[in-house]
């Protein structure tokens, strides 16, 4: 058995220093009233009396020793010659490392004073923008995107990647398009179906990858499908080398910080670190922000293809806040080595987000201004209306992703985005955290706007029937949350080799198996959050009662969902293609991604070959 380490030199009884228990503290009873307790800082394992090794789940806050023993006292009852004992099993959990100050977590994530970064990360050029038939939208976006990169000095080439299934509209557009870039003075490239085909066979011929699978990551020409993901992949290999910025055509360049702003840096282990603000009723979001001269791309900037350590070190006097850091976040983070790969703005406007069930289940900050009042909490679930962005700058070791405002560095190997149907941001930050496991995702205190046409709303009884199916890339995305590996990091090539076998595993299991798995996963996605939920309404008292009537609205849609024999089955795909053809697309595209992830390194590689010679996704106009 190893002996305790010194974790600092910190006194175990110092009066100012800050302690906490590290993220990940495992516990095991050895009898004779010991536990062995083992943390990211002492990995060997340390013995301490069974009383002393209870206290560790009250001491998961950052404090000083006095104000853990006070702490304690009162969660305890204890009297003054029982606080003189909880002050000896302070020191004894200093002395394991199972207590340790908070600078030395703060040291371990930041890794000492490294030296310069051998690969620093050059600025964002190039602004990339999705659309489908909707040119109004697309130019409001364009020139505010454009003149926030002027008012700082900015050029940025702007790329337009666009769906539209009919010719004559590709013509407007590129024709609106040339004219934009005259009005505006600044470069923009287009990618209609033409340009697209035209790279696609020109892609084809100079990799080897065979033409079909090479459209099928590019281009989407049936109708039945979402495609929005494939054109999000032309925008990616049109930018690839470099770091760019995807902003979604009903995106407005309106930047404003989040209501309450915190000073610092942060690192978490949340999926989604963000928080969520709500206007009165019959105000809108937009009235809880205040837009000014801020430069949007600089936020990217500060974060985007940084080493995590770099992006963390907080200014002088300002604070790391690691208290929603778990171990295997800390374990995987590597300070010379680990990196930002995407960055998120929030968003002041629409959600973005399908269903707004996700409202019952928020943190504690952004429950209380939900449940302010009746009226605040049924607006925020019909209209979709919301403040959310993180309240500090913000690593996550995350796979939750919104394409709406992404800066992505595609100066080392990322994934594609998975071509078709809706979620394909959702599959692509899976992929992403797949294949970068040295990659951590960055979340910016500000936010701008989101406003799509005509505005969009819920129903209450909409919400509740939704919860009686699945779509297929969500589906997706528990499949591959469910089977990543906490392993050491992997060559991107690697890990998306690895990643393309596992999908075409998927792919070639027979009907029956396929179903069997993604009902055992979805089964165990939504019993979790019901376990949650059930929990939830235990230490709130089931208050607000008309929060605890929702959730219990939840609880019953969720079990009946998960008792309809068509619970794992895609319902956007059985929408689109009929019930009984269902299983097959959804196998067909587990293959096709599959395939496109395998060939995405050749595909890259051979993107900048032809960039070389000219020839690029989207023709400058």
């Amino acid at each position: 058995m190893k002996s305790a380490p010194k974790t600092d030199t910190i006194s175990p009884m110092d009066l100012t220093a800050r302690f906490r228990a590290p993220p990940g503290a495992v516990r095991i009873g050895v009898g004779d009233e010991q536990e062995l307790i083992a943390t990211p800082l002492s990995p060997g394992g340390t013995l301490v009396p069974l009383w002393c090794a209870k206290l560790l789940g009250g001491l998961v806050e950052a404090r000083t020793l006095e104000d853990h023993v006070e702490h304690l006292a009162s969660e305890l009852g204890a009297d003054g010659r029982e606080a003189g004992m909880l002050r000896e099993g302070l020191a004894r959990l200093v002395e394991a490392g199972a207590l340790v100050p908070e600078r030395a977590l703060a040291d371990r994530v930041l890794g000492g004073a490294l030296g310069p970064d051998p690969r620093p990360p050059g600025p964002i050029t190039c602004l990339g923008v999705p659309t489908r038939d909707r040119p109004d939208l697309l130019e409001r976006a364009i020139v505010s995107y454009h003149e926030n990169a002027r008012a700082h000095g900015r050029a940025i080439e702007i790329v337009v990647a666009d769906d539209a299934p009919d010719r004559d509209a590709r013509d407007r557009a590129r024709a609106h398009l040339r004219a934009l870039s005259r009005s505006i003075g600044a470069p923009i490239a287009y990618a209609g179906l033409e340009e697209k085909l035209e790279f696609v066979r020109s892609l084809a011929a100079a990799s080897g990858v065979p033409e079909d699978l090479v459209r099928f990551g590019l281009v989407c020409t049936d109708a039945r499908h979402f495609g929005a993901g494939a054109h999000r992949n032309v925008l990616l290999l049109h930018g690839t080398g470099g770091r760019m910025l995807l902003a979604d055509d009903d995106t407005v360049c309106r930047v404003a910080p989040v209501p309450d702003t915190e000073s610092g840096k942060a690192l978490s282990s949340d999926d989604d670190p963000t928080r969520f603000w709500f206007p009165d009723e019959g105000k809108d979001a937009l009235d809880l922000v205040v837009p000014g001269p801020h430069d949007h791309l600089a936020a990217h900037e500060e974060m985007l293809g940084l080493r995590v350590s770099e992006a963390l070190r907080p200014p002088s006097g300002a604070v790391l806040r690691l208290d929603r850091l778990g171990w295997g976040s800390l374990r995987r983070l590597r300070a010379e080595t680990s990196r930002i790969v995407l960055t998120a703005s929030g968003v002041a406007g629409d959600s973005g987000v399908g269903s707004p069930a996700f409202l019952l289940f928020l943190g504690a900050r952004s429950r209380e201004r939900l449940h302010r009042t009746r009226g605040v909490y049924d607006q925020a679930f019909t209209s979709r209306r919301i403040v959310r962005g993180a309240s500090c700058p913000t690593v996550a070791d995350s796979a939750f992703c919104m394409g709406l405002n992404l800066g992505v560095d595609l100066t080392g190997l990322m994934p594609p985005f998975m071509p078709v149907e809706r979620n394909e941001d959702g599959v692509f930050g899976a992929a992403v955290r797949w294949v970068r496991r040295d990659g951590f995702f960055g979340f910016l205190p500000q936010v701008v706007a989101h406003l799509p046409p005509g505005g969009r709303s819920h129903t209450l009884e909409g919400v509740w029937s939704s919860l009686g199916g699945n779509n297929a890339n969500d589906m997706l995305v528990s499949l591959m949350r469910g089977e990543l590996a906490d392993s050491p990091p992997l060559a991107p090539e690697h890990a998306l080799s690895l990643l393309a076998r596992q999908l075409l595993a998927w792919a070639d299991l027979p009907a029956e198996d396929l179903g069997a798995l993604l009902r055992a996963r979805v089964w165990r996605e939504r019993t979790r959050r019901m376990f949650e939920l059930d929990e939830r309404l235990r230490v709130l008292g089931r208050s607000p009662s008309w929060w605890a009537e929702a959730a219990d609205s939840y609880l019953s849609g969720t079990r009946r969902a998960l008792a309809t024999p068509g619970f794992a089955v895609p319902r956007d795909l059985a929408a689109a293609f009929g019930a009984e053809r269902t299983g097959a697309v959804y196998r067909s595209m587990l293959r096709g991604y599959g395939a496109l992830v395998g060939a995405w390194p050749t595909l890259v590689d051979h993107t900048r070959r032809l960039r070389d010679a000219g020839i690029r996704p989207a023709r400058a106009l």
